[in-house]
């Protein structure tokens, strides 16, 4: 048994995030931007939900 294939590729630069990164809540879609900071020499993170 064989299998013929073609992929098409372009130069064109796409935002993506794996399926994993997204939220589902209430009816709404959710992505979140992390932020790292740093606060008396510790890291800390601030977690933005953006709605999409």
């Amino acid at each position: 048994m064989y299998i013929n294939g073609s992929i098409y590729t372009t130069d064109k630069e796409v935002f993506a995030l794996p399926e994993e990164a997204i939220i589902d809540d209430e009816g709404k879609t959710y992505m979140f931007s992390a932020e790292e900071h740093q606060e008396n020499g510790e890291t800390e993170w601030e977690f933005t939900p953006i709605e999409i």
